[in-house]
């Protein structure tokens, strides 16, 4: 896991440099200098949004497994949950941080820190900082399971539904470009809604049997 951690960050830090490198010889530098916070804030909060879409998903796999044997062929999805959810929050850092250096958007460090007072859509900014906060309570709850009360810790995580369904909403109402990513959107809808009704379905014919298996 250490060298696909090595991977994505050689990866993201290359991917940055380039666009610094463009941007410093495009003719129209000035403009997308000016445009760079409002860029960043585009870019990190798509990424975090299908990152959060990917640990939704790794979530429910993990979470319908029958028994022990079951979860062991699952291994390898649960250090890249880890691995993801860290780069959640470093993305989500990255939003929150360009948007305050945004001169277009209006949020300032109230507005983006209490919900519903952030002078560009405040509702929809609003819902992405209740997303914040309960991604940030997710991870916290996830790191430090002894905080929780005993066999409580699945019962919260199971939150991160209702994270991802604010973090869609954020997304989707607070984006100005929402409509170019309807396709991205639309998609990780499905996957979520789809993903959610197969682990209802296994879940339940899983308890029918031990129902069953328990009376004869």
């Amino acid at each position: 896991m250490k060298s696909l951690g090595t991977v994505l960050y050689t990866g993201f830090f290359s991917v940055l440099f380039i666009a610094l490198v463009v941007f410093a010889t495009h003719t129209n530098a000035g403009a997308y200098a000016r445009m760079t916070p409002w860029l960043l804030a585009r870019a990190a909060g798509i990424t975090a949004y299908v990152l959060m879409t990917v640990l939704v998903l790794f979530g429910l796999i993990l979470s319908s497994a029958p028994n022990k044997e079951a979860l062991k062929g699952t291994k390898y999805l649960l250090p890249i949950h880890r691995l993801l959810s860290l780069f959640l929050i470093y993305f989500l850092v990255i939003h929150v941080v360009s948007l305050l250096l945004d001169t277009y958007a209006h949020v300032n460090v109230v507005g983006a820190l209490i919900p519903f007072t952030a002078g560009y859509r405040p509702l929809y900014v609003g819902i992405g900082t209740l997303a914040l906060y309960a991604t940030i309570f997710m991870g916290g709850t996830a790191r430090f399971t002894r905080i929780l009360p005993r066999g409580r810790w699945l019962s919260v995580h199971r939150v991160a539904l209702v994270t991802w369904v604010l973090s869609f909403l954020h997304g989707v109402m607070a984006g100005s470009d929402s409509r170019s990513l309807t396709i991205l959107y639309q998609g990780s809808l499905l996957a979520v809604v789809a993903m959610v009704i197969l682990r209802y379905v296994f879940v339940s014919s899983r308890r029918n049997r031990d129902q069953a298996s328990g009376r004869l």
